[in-house]
């Protein structure tokens, strides 16, 4: 009886050995697969609200909300408001229609009038600037180009 105890292909009282994943590792698996593509789709999340901070701070939008902003900066009293707002208008000021926008919504003349009241030098001249860019049109660089 002993003999065909030792000789027996399965022995007793011996639970078999997987070597493989088992099914509980497999639930981890496939839950760690699961953890790790909701921290991707996090970060690519954080990375786009990122990157639309930060182009928005780099790239504004220029319409004519902006344009009326900077004219609004003329009419303050503070004069590193003003050359900020004239420095705009300058670079607004790229081609005719909006030249003639700045006009209309009265950058000129408050260009004029920060010029006349101006108290610094450095006001007087981000406020040249900004006229002679708006005074500029078309034809005068089509001109100067032949």
């Amino acid at each position: 009886m002993f003999m065909q105890y030792l000789w027996r292909r399965t022995p007793i009282n011996s639970q078999p050995q997987r070597f493989s994943t088992s099914s509980f590792g497999r639930d981890e698996q496939s839950i760690e697969q699961e953890a790790e593509r909701k921290v991707g789709w996090l970060l690519k999340l954080i990375f786009a609200g990122t990157a639309t901070v930060i182009g928005y701070q780099i790239f504004p939008y220029m319409g004519d909300n902006l344009m009326q902003q900077s004219v609004s900066l003329l009419q303050v009293k503070d004069p590193l408001f003003k050359r900020m707002g004239a420095s705009r208008l300058a670079r607004f000021a790229i081609d005719d229609e909006r030249r003639m926008k700045i006009v209309e919504i009265g950058g000129a003349q408050h260009l004029l009038n920060m010029l006349e009241s101006a108290r610094d030098d450095r006001t007087r001249k981000e406020a040249l600037k900004a006229l002679f860019a708006i005074s500029k049109s078309g034809q005068d660089s089509n001109l100067s180009a032949n």
